[in-house]
């Protein structure tokens, strides 16, 4: 049986400080039915689900850019299907707080690793608030570690971020409070095969991508995580 979620729209202002900053990580807030359990299949469900918004998104662009002088003009925007393929959707991996996580994030002191913006040691990155000094460096390809974590997403968009440090790690941790209830608690987090949307597609077959589900147990809600970034 189908689950009727629905979206939870409140988080506009936090999505543009993102868009500020230059973060390219997408999410789709949902809420559960009263009742619901949530289980691994709930997970999977939320996707499905955020995956026909995110393909009305698609048609909601391509009305607007239909309807621009300048595209009716020069352009015919071809309708954009988003295939969705189900049945790659039944082994994820799950993840733990640490994992999600990862390393570069010390969620007792709200801090991050972050790459140095001053011109001393431009090659480096030191725990937010630190002095940017010899012994506080940290080398930049030890940052996030061989795994995936939200924290590298977030902080690893292909284009880099934008805005000073301080309100980068700002964001980071009002995204925490925000979606994830600052990652109190316990949570439920898997990782899914990307493959099973072409919303996912992208043209450099190096790119990293990424399909996460969220869920912060004894809360309403479940939070679809998407993000592609070019090598």
């Amino acid at each position: 049986m189908d689950i009727q979620f629905e979206e939870i729209e409140e988080f506009q202002d936090l999505y543009l400080k993102l868009a500020q900053i230059g973060c390219d990580v997408e999410f789709a807030p949902l809420r559960i039915p009263v009742g619901m359990p949530v289980t691994v299949e709930t997970h999977r469900q939320a996707i499905l689900f955020a995956l026909q918004l995110m393909q009305k998104r698609c048609d909601q662009l391509k009305q607007r850019l239909s309807e621009a002088y300048d595209y009716q003009e020069r352009f015919k925007p071809d309708h954009i299907q988003l295939a969705v393929h189900a049945h790659l959707l039944d082994a994820p991996l799950a993840m733990s707080r640490q994992q999600f996580l990862g390393q570069a994030c010390d969620l007792e002191q709200r801090r991050l690793v972050l790459k140095s913006k001053g011109k001393q040691f431009p090659l480096w990155a030191f725990w937010f608030g630190d002095d940017e000094i010899p012994k506080n460096r940290i080398a930049l390809n030890s940052l996030y570690g061989d795994e995936p974590s939200f924290t590298g997403m977030f902080c690893e968009p292909e284009h880099g971020l934008n805005g000073d440090n301080a309100k980068i790690n700002s964001a980071y941790f009002e995204t925490l409070d925000c979606l994830f209830d600052g990652m109190q608690g316990e949570q439920d987090i898997y990782a899914w095969n990307p493959d099973c949307t072409e919303y996912l597609n992208h043209d450099d077959h190096r790119a990293q991508r990424y399909l996460w589900t969220f869920h912060q147990r004894d809360s309403d809600r479940i939070i679809v995580i998407l993000m592609v970034s070019g090598d």
